[in-house]
């Protein structure tokens, strides 16, 4: 399972205070905890289990697992950005190391590629997951809050399986069509 539920922290860029925020809607079930307690239930059910936000929820947390941080700015310039400079995950794993990415991400760089639209106020990039996706070699990914769809391009890129939920009709609709995008080989 490879996924970024909602946090329970009530999120929105409007509450954020972000200047020229693109989205100002709340995230869907993301102002209490129950959607991650029910994702939580299910952690035997899986090999590997990654959670972006899980830092949000330690409390909730079975052991103390490992982290991945992903670094989105790279360099010192970068801080002026608004939004948090770094991002955690939490994986299932007793033993194992914590693991960095950095992948410039925000404001005006986005590492989708030049003039590559975002589609969700928390959207990952395809990058950052398909590293993930290689590095933990999975085969299949579950993504049961899969907004605008990122894991799964990820996966369909990396010619992986993937099974995606999402909650919202709109960004199911998103994440057909970047499913339907094809990748150019090089």
């Amino acid at each position: 399972m490879l996924t970024d539920p909602p946090y329970g922290i009530d999120y929105s860029s409007d509450k954020m205070a972000y200047p020229g925020a693109r989205f100002t809607e709340s995230l869907a079930g993301d102002n209490d905890l129950e959607l991650v307690k029910w994702m939580l239930r299910q952690i035997n059910h899986y090999e590997t289990f990654i959670i972006w936000g899980a830092n949000n929820f330690p409390q909730l947390l079975p052991f103390p697992g490992i982290w991945l941080c992903w670094d989105k700015r790279v360099i010192d310039e970068a801080d002026a950005v608004f939004g948090w400079p770094f991002e955690l995950a939490w994986v299932n794993k007793t033993h194992g190391k914590a693991r960095l990415y950095r992948i410039q991400h925000g404001g005006a760089i986005n590492s989708d590629g030049k003039n590559q639209p975002r589609f969700h106020p928390t959207q990952k990039p395809v990058a950052l997951f398909k590293r993930i996706i290689r590095d933990f070699n999975s085969n299949t990914i579950l993504d049961p809050f899969m907004g605008s769809g990122t894991s799964l391009r990820a996966a369909k890129d990396l010619g992986r399986k993937a099974i995606g939920i999402e909650i919202e009709e709109k960004y199911c609709e998103i994440a057909a069509k970047r499913m339907s995008q094809s990748v150019m080989q090089l």
